[in-house]
């Protein structure tokens, strides 16, 4: 079977790669541990919203927010590392395959034209006495 584009081929590719992923997360994944992640967190958020007027309340839950956070993306990590190697691989293998049959001729590059003829004026040359300075930096006004 061959494909007649190859940007098709990568599209294909990535939809079908990306259902495994989310298959494989689920799987890979502790989701009641996720689940109750996410409640304490909520949680903890709501204590902010109710309690905003007692300082230590809030500050309490600002840290348990923090924690729960971090735990949050520990059990979300973890599916991901374990995922990353065959991505690798595949990313590898489908830029070469792109390379090798043209992928690479499909990037559009604007050609770029001036908007306005720009043509040089001919170098002037200086009169008798050599140039004459102009007013700039370090130039008082009336001094030439």
């Amino acid at each position: 079977m061959t494909i007649a584009s190859p940007s098709l081929l990568v599209f294909i590719v990535s939809v079908i790669v990306g259902l495994l992923m989310v298959v494989l997360f689920r799987y890979t994944s502790n989701q009641k541990a996720i689940a109750r992640a996410k409640d304490q967190l909520k949680a903890h958020l709501l204590a902010v919203r109710l309690f905003q007027d007692q300082l230590q309340v809030v500050v309490r839950a600002y840290g348990r927010i923090l924690g729960g956070t971090a735990r949050y993306l520990r059990l979300a990590f973890m599916p991901l590392l374990i995922a990353i190697v065959p991505i690798t691989f595949l990313i590898v293998e489908l830029d070469r395959e792109a390379h090798e049959h043209g992928l690479g001729r499909l990037v559009v590059r604007p050609r770029v034209r001036p908007r306005f003829r720009t043509h040089v004026a001919a170098p002037s040359v200086p009169g008798p006495g050599g140039p004459r300075p102009r007013a700039g930096p370090g130039t008082r006004r009336g001094s030439s």
